[in-house]
């Protein structure tokens, strides 16, 4: 049997080596599992619009979201175009992706509310400008009937927000950007002045952890 082991391991380690010290971090714990306990993040998540959808689904009321860009959020809204292309700039259906709407409220008023009450977490120095900023919040939204995604109108769901805004995308060529922006989000998630929103996150994460509804 071959196994395999895709799970992304981040550190906050600087200069492009927050993969690999993470990767390290991991073998370790994996030879004393009763010294450490780790946990790959990325996978255990609920991400973009299919985990929202199928949380919801489940029975959800409450959701902790981690987010690499807000596009699959907001496309769970209304007014949202029911497909995606693959780039920006051209329409790339019918290689497209499709978007489900989840919830009644129109996506354009969604984003400014979030916009307004979000908090925008400070960066540490010497940030590069774009690469990763991080916003925290909660959004509340009611449920439209999506018989594909097994949602029933009516239903009042929270949702709570971790998302990173970077201007990186899928692929490319200079790699060691992905790890810097993994190393200062975990810097940024450190910083003394962003105790408050980084205490919010630990209270969900806290109470989704306690919970078996998420």
């Amino acid at each position: 049997m071959l196994t395999t082991d895709f799970a992304v391991w981040g550190t906050s380690r600087p200069n492009g080596t927050a993969f690999a010290k993470g990767r390290e971090w991991h073998d370790r714990a994996v030879k004393d599992k009763a010294q450490f306990k780790l946990e790959d993040a990325e996978h255990r998540s609920l991400r973009g619009h299919p985990g929202i959808g199928g949380a919801v689904a489940n029975g959800a009321t409450e959701i902790v979201v981690m987010l690499d860009t807000f596009d699959s959020l907001w496309s769970l809204f209304a007014g949202n175009p029911q497909t995606s292309s693959e780039v920006s700039f051209l329409n790339t259906c019918p290689m497209c992706t499709v978007n489900f709407q989840a919830f009644v409220e129109d996506y354009n008023v969604m984003t400014e509310q979030f916009k307004q009450t979000a908090w925008q977490l400070v960066q540490p120095d010497g940030s590069k400008a774009g690469l990763a900023d991080v916003y925290v919040g909660t959004i509340v939204a009611t449920t439209v009937e999506n018989k594909y995604l097994g949602i029933r109108a009516g239903r009042r769901i929270v949702m709570h927000v971790v998302g990173v805004e970077t201007t990186l995308g899928l692929g490319g060529y200079g790699y060691k950007d992905y790890s810097e922006m993994v190393s200062q989000v975990a810097r940024t998630f450190q910083l003394p002045a962003n105790r408050v929103p980084v205490d919010a996150v630990w209270g969900w994460l806290s109470k989704a952890s306690s919970s078996t509804a998420a």
